[in-house]
């Protein structure tokens, strides 16, 4: 078996007398960002998007986080604790 990574996911192939029989796909992590400062929420898209992920959200409120976690889970949340909503920890 191997793992080969592709744009946003990973693909594990298991070989067989050296041809791939099955190939996984499983999909990349998904990030929520809650940022409200808009310089900030891009720079942290972009490092993730260069680092492979491909599946970033961004809030830039309590509210919009809470929208937005009702119907997607992400797999790591990228909190900032000043929002203006609240505090980022309630």
């Amino acid at each position: 078996m191997f793992l080969a990574k592709e744009s946003g996911s990973v693909r594990l192939h298991r070989a067989t007398m050296g041809s791939v029989t099955d190939d996984i796909t499983i999909p990349g992590p998904r990030v929520l960002v809650v940022e409200d400062d808009q310089v900030q929420a891009f720079l942290v898209r972009e490092a993730l998007a260069g680092s492979g992920f491909s599946d970033v959200r961004i809030a830039a409120t309590a509210h919009e986080a809470d929208v937005v976690l009702a119907t997607w889970t992400p797999d790591l949340l990228i909190l900032d604790l000043g929002l203006p909503d609240g505090d980022g920890l309630s």
